[in-house]
């Protein structure tokens, strides 16, 4: 996971360096569970939202901004390679990655109303908490 806020809008690559960038983008050889990229400038609402389950060296990150967040995914043990349960998060205008378990998920479940229960795509503890957290 990279964060990124600048003082004007730049690309990841003009915030990180491409030494940083490339290395962090590396690892997603190691375990291509998917990425994300999460952008914003202050007139963006809500962020801008890019997701793929393609190689994150593959990742369209040449739109700058002045906020951003870059999530590669290494699934938990069981959890679904699936477009649905790719972070970012984004929901209210607000741009969420979680790295940990929320153990067990079940209980996390039941503290959700059935309308915030009924909003959730994907299957991972991360959107759980997410959903808890707003």
């Amino acid at each position: 996971m990279l964060g990124t806020i600048a003082p004007r809008a730049m690309t990841p690559h003009d915030a990180l360096g491409a030494t940083l960038l490339s290395a962090f983008l590396d690892l997603a050889t190691l375990h291509s569970d998917g990425w994300g990229y999460a952008r914003a400038d202050a007139s963006d609402h809500p962020p801008h939202l890019l997701t793929g389950l393609t190689p994150a060296r593959d990742a369209p990150l040449a739109e700058p901004s002045a906020v951003s967040l870059l999530y590669l995914r290494f699934a938990s043990a069981g959890a679904a390679v699936a477009p649905e349960n790719l972070q970012p998060f984004v929901a209210d205008g607000i741009v969420f990655a979680h790295n940990g378990a929320l153990t067990p998920r079940t209980l996390a479940l039941d503290a959700l109303t059935d309308r915030e229960r009924a909003g959730l795509r994907g299957t991972t503890d991360s959107e759980v908490y997410f959903a808890l957290v707003r």
